[in-house]
């Protein structure tokens, strides 16, 4: 998908004499700007509009523009990663904001190039809390909250593994939310 003109503020909320950064990238050569409240407005006759008033004091102005590379979503990547498929009880934990949970799977935090592969936090086809333990045949041990995300929310997702005997494995996951919290 192509985004001939994106940017953002390093902040939502300003006071006067408040410094704000904009980062853009832009496909055109060259681009105007011009800093505008938002707010209701009459823009439209049949609800409640959208509105933008200009600042005043401030001047519109003209940037050359370039290029950025936008990576969609947050990422790490962890160099010489940790064996947690061993004998060591481990836990797995993100806050996220749960903005489209029933878009088809998500990984949210993956060890291993495959979800089965190694070990994979995800959010799953239905919008619930998953986490995949890869075992050496190539198949995967998987545990389901069953219950969706909660759309459009800050949520805080953990999953605890904890190695049994035998090869068997103990696995809890949870997610909380403002208004409640959910343990498989």
């Amino acid at each position: 998908m192509s985004l001939p003109l994106v940017g953002y503020a390093d902040r939502l909320v300003a006071a006067p004499g408040d410094r704000i950064r904009f980062m853009v990238s832009s496909e055109l050569p060259e681009f105007g700007a011009r800093l505008v409240r938002l707010g209701a407005g009459p823009a439209r006759p049949h609800g409640p509009g959208f509105g933008e008033q200009e600042v005043p004091g401030i001047e519109p102005s003209r940037h050359s523009g370039r290029v950025q590379v936008l990576r969609p979503g947050s990422y790490a990547v962890v160099e010489d990663a940790p064996d947690l498929g061993g004998e060591a009880p481990f836990t797995l934990c993100a806050w996220l904001w749960t903005a489209i949970p029933r878009h088809g799977e998500q990984a949210l935090i993956a060890l291993g190039d495959a979800p089965d592969a190694q070990i994979a936090m995800l959010i799953g086809p239905g919008g619930d809390l998953e986490l995949h333990l890869g075992n050496d045949d190539g198949g995967a041990q998987v545990v389901r909250s069953g219950v969706p995300l909660q759309e459009r929310m800050w949520t805080f997702v953990a999953a605890a593994v904890d190695p049994l005997e035998g090869g068997r494995r103990s696995c809890s996951i949870a997610s909380c939310t403002g208004r409640s919290c959910l343990a498989t």
